[in-house]
């Protein structure tokens, strides 16, 4: 007779670090998000309030991608850092953070684990989208908020292009 196993061992999820309490709760919302999606490429979007969230789902599925229906919170950014999301793109609005500093802190050790995840900072506080690859320790692009469908497309553009860049450094 097989022993029984917990079901986070069976399909090879496992908790993650930094001392969050809930991590097991995280890693289901991660899949939820992930599940729920349709389309091309997986995006998770943290930070975002219910309104903006939609709108940017919607612009997202819009141009063909399968954006995360569960709400993250920039808390949750610690635990993407074990690598327990499998999505190829990440939101972040940058403006939910408290303490800009540890969101800072957060973003560049999720650059530094997930290395093959496309980081999209977005805030309604910056002047305008930033396409460069200046911070590059951060993200791919920013985008300020509000951000319509054909912005994104050219951020979503221009990241991918800062990303090939970044490969050849």
């Amino acid at each position: 007779m097989m022993n029984a196993r917990p079901a986070f061992e069976t399909n090879n999820w496992r908790p993650v670090g930094f001392g969050l309490s809930g991590a097991n709760a995280f890693g289901n919302r991660i899949r939820h998000a992930e599940a729920n999606a349709r389309g091309g490429d997986r995006a998770v979007l943290v930070g975002f309030q219910p309104e903006e969230r939609a709108r940017l789902a919607d612009d997202l599925r819009a141009i063909g991608m399968r954006p995360s229906s569960a709400p993250l919170s920039v808390s949750d950014l610690r635990g993407l850092v074990s690598g327990s999301c499998s999505a190829s793109h990440l939101f972040v609005n940058l403006d939910a953070f408290e303490d800009i500093e540890d969101g800072i802190d957060q973003l560049m050790a999720l650059r530094t684990a997930v290395r093959n995840m496309t980081v999209i900072l977005c805030s309604a506080h910056i002047r305008g989208d930033d396409l460069g690859s200046e911070r590059s320790a951060l993200c791919d692009v920013t985008l300020k908020l509000p951000v319509a469908e054909t912005r994104l497309r050219a951020g979503l553009r221009a990241a991918r292009e800062n990303r090939q860049d970044m490969r050849f450094e």
